[in-house]
């Protein structure tokens, strides 16, 4: 194993997105992630509850590989994801990495706006192109999958849990005819113990939030007893999360105890008691 992946700790749940296996080959290294997949994407996860896809080139293999990754996991307790990837831009030096904090999607016009960072982390601002950016008119990074990704899975999780982190590989003094496939390699491993802390750091802020905002043990009982849809499932958790805040846990645990019935059924019965009809 890598020392480098002896810093990451805990085993929150993390979704690294990134698009294509020359990115992924060295956190694949450094993480000690292990092929759990190989189609219709290829992923790979640890112990420490990484997981890593490869998703293509452009927003639609973007917002896919996420969609497809957020369907097979359990949704709660909610991951955190990190967008990862080589990018354009129109001043910082060569192998720069930098921390999203603006998104911008050049076709829609559409803006988004992670969640502030703090820390020294440097960062900027990204517009996701279509088509690869050679004439860098604005001093800001330019990539393909940001504004794709990062809409889908704050929806999934929360804007506190979800960034981009992007490397550049070219700009105006080196731009895209003088950039070379082998050096993405030498990119990321220039970059890794910043991508490393970044990853330390959204799972432990992933873990307070889950502790903040956890299910009930009751609901995740029930859960593996009866068959509930993905919808279902969070529709069941954000209930249990309101007779939690209401302080009526015990009558939670009876509900779902002693039920019999469909999982349908439970959750109109709930909201029946949580609205006073039952």
């Amino acid at each position: 194993m890598n020392n480098m992946s002896k810093t990451v700790t805990g085993k929150t749940r993390l979704n690294l997105v990134v698009a294509h296996m020359l990115e992924a080959r060295s956190l694949i290294d450094a993480l000690a992630l292990q092929a759990t997949e190989s189609r219709p994407y290829k992923l790979f996860s640890n112990e420490q509850g990484l997981n890593l896809i490869v998703c293509g080139n452009g927003k639609l293999a973007a917002a896919s590989a996420t969609a497809w990754l957020a369907g097979r996991q359990h949704p709660q307790p909610a991951p955190a994801w990190l967008n990862i990837g080589i990018c354009g831009h129109g001043a910082a030096a060569l192998g720069s990495g930098l921390l999203v904090n603006k998104i911008s999607d050049a076709s829609s016009g559409a803006s988004f706006y992670p969640s502030p960072w703090s820390g020294d982390q440097p960062s900027t601002a990204l517009i996701t192109v279509d088509q690869p950016e050679r004439d860098y008119p604005e001093a800001c990074a330019y990539d393909m999958e940001a504004a794709a990704f990062w809409p889908l899975a704050s929806k999934l999780s929360g804007i506190d849990l979800v960034h981009c982190f992007k490397i550049v590989s070219d700009n105006p003094e080196h731009g895209l005819e003088k950039f070379a496939e082998a050096q993405v390699a030498a990119l990321f491993d220039q970059q890794l113990p910043a991508i490393l802390k970044l990853i330390e750091q959204l799972q432990n802020r992933a873990s307070e939030q889950q502790q903040l905002h956890a299910a009930p043990e009751a609901c995740e009982q029930v859960l593996d007893r009866l068959h509930f849809t993905v919808n279902q499932r969070l529709q069941l958790l954000d209930l249990g999360r309101r007779f939690k805040a209401l302080d009526k846990l015990p009558l939670l645990s009876r509900y779902c105890d002693q039920f019999n019935g469909g999982a349908g059924q439970l959750l109109s019965e709930l909201r029946g008691e949580l609205d006073g009809k039952s």
